[in-house]
């Protein structure tokens, strides 16, 4: 053993780390790549936007069905909200997404990062609940920020939201509707 290496007792070798801290370090490795994709936090709170924290509750689960729509069209949320989007207002759905592909994609670039916040949190929840990596958690939260990446998220997504819902509603699309529940 060479000078400087960590030794164990009775200054033999150091024993194996736990492997649920290893794995803890790891996810804590992803959420800070995770982070670097964001944009940096303004340091602004979250807004409330007509009284909610999420605007139109889980309206915004529609926008990762379209995202997901080419590639995972069997999925649950595409079945869900594309479905029920479809089925409801068929010809009338597809002009919208058509008379309005620059909101719509404004929209999506948003989603794909809220989608990315909600990984962070998974994460987070993950690591809070372990007592090994509690400390662990919440040092690389506060780090990365997670309370200010989610804030701006909404900060932008919320406003979106409600563009898109008075859009809707312009054409005769009630976006409550659209809200599978």
């Amino acid at each position: 053993m060479s000078v400087g290496e960590p030794q164990g007792p009775a200054g033999g070798p150091p024993p194996p780390k736990d492997p649920e801290v290893i794995e803890a370090e790891r996810i804590c490795r992803e959420m800070r790549s995770i982070a670097k994709i964001l944009p940096p936090p303004s340091g602004n709170e979250l807004e409330i936007i007509d009284g909610q924290k999420q605007y139109g509750n889980n309206f915004y689960m529609l926008f990762h069905a379209i995202d997901d729509e080419k590639t995972k069209p069997d999925s649950w949320g595409v079945q869900m909200y594309i479905g029920n989007a479809d089925q409801l207002y068929g010809e009338k759905w597809r002009n919208f997404l058509k008379d309005n592909e620059a909101l719509i994609s404004m929209v999506l670039e948003v989603s794909r990062q809220q989608r990315l916040c909600g990984k962070l949190s998974d994460h987070f929840n993950e690591l809070i609940a372990n007592p090994k990596s509690r400390t662990l958690a919440l040092r690389t939260g506060t780090e990365i920020n997670l309370k200010g990446l989610h804030a701006d998220v909404w900060n932008r997504f919320n406003p979106l939201l409600k563009q898109v819902c008075d859009a809707m509603r312009t054409v005769g699309i009630n976006p409550h509707s659209l809200a599978v529940t």
